[in-house]
């Protein structure tokens, strides 16, 4: 089971929401990137602060978790492509150029096939992709690290939870129930907050 094409659908919805709800009221000056390629660099909008100038923001939404509160977020680490390749993902890829990240955890009137209208709540945390590797080299796990591990976990062939302890606010997590077969790394929300540019809860205008 795939779930891409159905996130593709979700998250476009939350970027509705966002542009109404968000960007306009706290980064009304931000660009909505519509071109493919761009958005495949990790570039959804830019933001355009006024004390540090603009940067490249990739929008992502746990999407799979509406209406349940979720205490962490899901930053991809690699996945299998249909031809069984693995690849890297979004977070550890160098041909990513995101510098910020807008994460949402989200409420709606049905858990999926929503659409922005039915939308009732986000809660938003915008935190920079190098403020997070700066975190993660607190506890020694560098960029290197990050892809050594990966490659551990998809050589021991387990899945569910990996690593997870009360001394680190994050741990692993292989799906295999998916077509593919995601490599997670899952940050604890309270974490993100702390370390993040802005943190909003908005209900529907």
């Amino acid at each position: 089971m795939s779930l891409r094409i159905s996130d593709s659908n979700a998250e476009k919805q939350v970027s509705i929401f966002l542009d109404e709800n968000f960007y306009a009221k706290y980064y009304p000056s931000y660009k909505r990137i519509s071109i493919k390629e761009e958005q495949l660099r990790g570039i959804d909008t830019i933001i355009d602060f006024e004390k540090y100038g603009e940067a490249y923001c990739d929008e992502k939404a746990a999407v799979h978790y509406v209406n349940q509160n979720l205490k962490t977020f899901a930053f991809e680490l690699d996945f299998k492509l249909p031809t069984g390749e693995v690849v890297d993902g979004w977070f550890i890829s160098q041909e990513k150029v995101t510098q910020v990240y807008l994460l949402s955890w989200l409420w709606a009137q049905k858990d999926k096939d929503f659409n922005a209208s039915e939308i009732t709540r986000l809660e938003v945390v915008l935190i920079s992709r190098k403020r997070i590797n700066q975190e993660l080299v607190k506890f020694g796990i560098t960029t290197s690290d990050l892809i050594a591990k990966v490659k551990n976990i998809r050589l021991k062939n387990v899945s569910g939870v990996i690593e997870k302890s009360d001394e680190k606010p994050f741990y692993f997590y292989l799906t295999k129930h998916l077509t593919e077969e995601p490599v997670n790394l899952i940050i604890n929300k309270s974490f993100l907050i702390k370390h993040s540019m802005c943190h909003k809860i908005i209900n529907k205008s």
